[in-house]
């Protein structure tokens, strides 16, 4: 499913907004210590109860999130699957932000199109990515640790942004000399 370009745009925003209000650090980002400043609980899928963990896996492979109210819980907890490769439960975890800060009442369309973007932008920055002339796949996967897969989406963003003649907007070059004065750019 596509969004406008608006709401990608929107999407970038909120990812800004997000990187401010928690302070987010150096790439690559630490999903566990973002987690935390949001007040997310991070659960492995093995501290669960194996009764529960069946449902659970049930529901993702990945990861998901439970919200006050559901299972008798008082605070929003992310279950993640510890077993998945490094890149992979980061997305995931990164995926389930974007859930909680989007507000999305559920994981349907297009809500599942939206945290998938969110997640990627927030993860490998386009921005960052231009600035940093990354030119491959390897080359970003190693700068923001993430999977091969996510790099060469991200990877794929920038080369389209730079083609079109557009390197970034306000908010982005704000956010990249706020990264460039702390030196939190690899």
């Amino acid at each position: 499913m596509y969004l406008s370009p608006s709401r990608y745009e929107e999407l970038n925003r909120e990812v800004a907004d997000l990187m401010e209000t928690y302070g987010v650090g150096r790439y690559p980002l630490d999903v566990f210590a973002l987690a935390g400043r949001m007040g997310v609980v991070l659960r492995s899928y093995s501290s669960i109860p194996l009764a529960k963990r069946q449902a659970f896996l049930h529901a993702s492979k990945d990861a998901f999130t439970i919200v006050p109210g559901e299972y008798e819980v008082d605070t929003t907890f992310i279950c993640y699957n510890q077993n998945a490769n490094k890149g992979r439960m980061k997305q995931s975890i990164a995926h389930e932000i974007a859930h909680i800060w989007l507000e999305h009442p559920s994981d349907d369309e297009p809500y599942e199109t939206e945290a998938e973007y969110f997640d990627a932008y927030m993860l490998a920055p386009i921005p960052i990515i231009i600035k940093l002339k990354l030119a491959s796949v390897h080359e970003v996967r190693n700068c923001f640790q993430i999977s091969c897969e996510a790099a060469r989406i991200a990877l794929e963003r920038a080369n389209n942004r730079c083609r079109c003649g557009k390197t970034g907007f306000e908010y982005e070059y704000e956010i990249i000399g706020m990264y460039d004065q702390r030196g939190w750019l690899p």
